[in-house]
């Protein structure tokens, strides 16, 4: 993912996605990207997991039972709905794509 900045683009020089979901049916409940560009502070996996708790209790999410997972950006196909297979913890596309109550699938 490139971004501008200044009239220039500028390449990260990080990008992650930590995906909170519900560990009895892979429904996912929030996910988290975080990018850091060039000069910027990196966060680490715990505290990336950390803010996506947070962020999804302040939308509203009941997250007090759901599992974290830390997914590489590339891993995401934008615009399609997505689980967690439970068995692999892997995410994958959800067949059906209809949309969960919190998040994108």
């Amino acid at each position: 993912m490139m971004m501008m900045g200044h009239g220039k683009i500028i390449a990260p020089e990080a990008s992650s996605i930590c995906v909170l979901y519900d560990p009895a049916d892979g429904r996912i409940l929030h996910m988290h990207r975080v990018t850091t560009l060039p000069g910027g502070r990196r966060m680490d996996a715990k505290a990336i997991e950390a803010r996506a708790f947070e962020l999804a209790k302040q939308c509203g999410a009941d997250v007090s039972r759901a599992h974290a997972l830390q997914v590489d950006p590339r891993d995401v196909t934008p615009s399609v709905p997505h689980r967690v297979d439970v068995r692999t913890r892997r995410l994958v596309v959800r067949p059906g794509g209809i949309p969960s109550k919190w998040g994108r699938g």
